[in-house]
């Protein structure tokens, strides 16, 4: 970080104001061209437009400063990473692993790398069919932790009257194209992957209301 002394563009008092020496969009090490100082608003927020200075990029930066007292400013840290407001509460409730590989792979989505999405949403898939799997069957979780996923499906997800088996079955063929070379299935892709795993999602999140529901009525008897 590199500190200057700047004036907004309407010529509002000077102040010094920490800028960032790294651009967000190419990475590389930088001293930014100041483009534009906003007046504060009425939190007493400053929006300070950036460029950086390198020729191959020379792309925009916005930063935020909180501004205290006469001359001093703290600079406002952004997170750029996607809501997740897909995943129902119970899931993240219950299956805090599957919610923070799910997050981890709209993060690595949202970054623009598909290939390695693919890969990361598989992760997911398995990770919430292995501890639905052993919340239903807690007697056989040291079994499931040891199968993989087309196995624990086999075995304990096989009626053809229960839609998880059709859910977890086409979710992991799906989902494991996108760990290999050549897909088995190239007329679908990471968008129809995602379908399923979201119905999947919804599925498994109905299930549990239900078997709350469930109690909740045979406590009111």
């Amino acid at each position: 970080m590199s500190t200057k002394i700047l004036k907004s563009n309407n010529g509002y008092n000077s102040r010094s104001y920490e800028l960032p020496d790294k651009c967000i969009h190419c990475g590389i090490t930088m001293s930014p061209e100041v483009i534009n100082v906003t007046p504060p608003n009425f939190n007493n927020r400053v929006a300070i437009t950036l460029q950086c200075s390198s020729p191959n990029c020379a792309k925009f930066i916005v930063q935020e400063y909180k501004m205290f007292g006469t001359d001093n400013t703290v600079r406002i840290d952004y997170n750029y990473a996607p809501l997740i407001d897909n995943v129902p509460d119970i899931l993240n409730e219950k299956f805090p692993e599957f919610y923070a590989a799910y997050t981890e792979a709209r993060e690595v989505e949202s970054d623009g790398h598909k290939r390695s999405a693919g890969m990361a949403y598989r992760f997911s898939l398995e990770t919430l069919i292995k501890d639905y799997a052993k919340l239903q069957l807690p007697d056989k979780s040291e079994s499931i932790d040891s199968l993989m996923t087309g196995p624990i499906i086999k075995s304990y997800f096989n009626s053809d009257d229960d839609p998880l088996h059709h859910l977890f079955t086409a979710s992991a063929w799906l989902g494991n194209d996108q760990t290999h070379t050549i897909p088995k299935h190239p007329d679908k892709g990471l968008n129809e992957f995602k379908e399923f795993l979201q119905a999947t999602q919804f599925i498994i999140a109905g299930q549990l209301h239900s078997e709350l529901a469930r109690k909740f009525i045979e406590e009111g008897n």
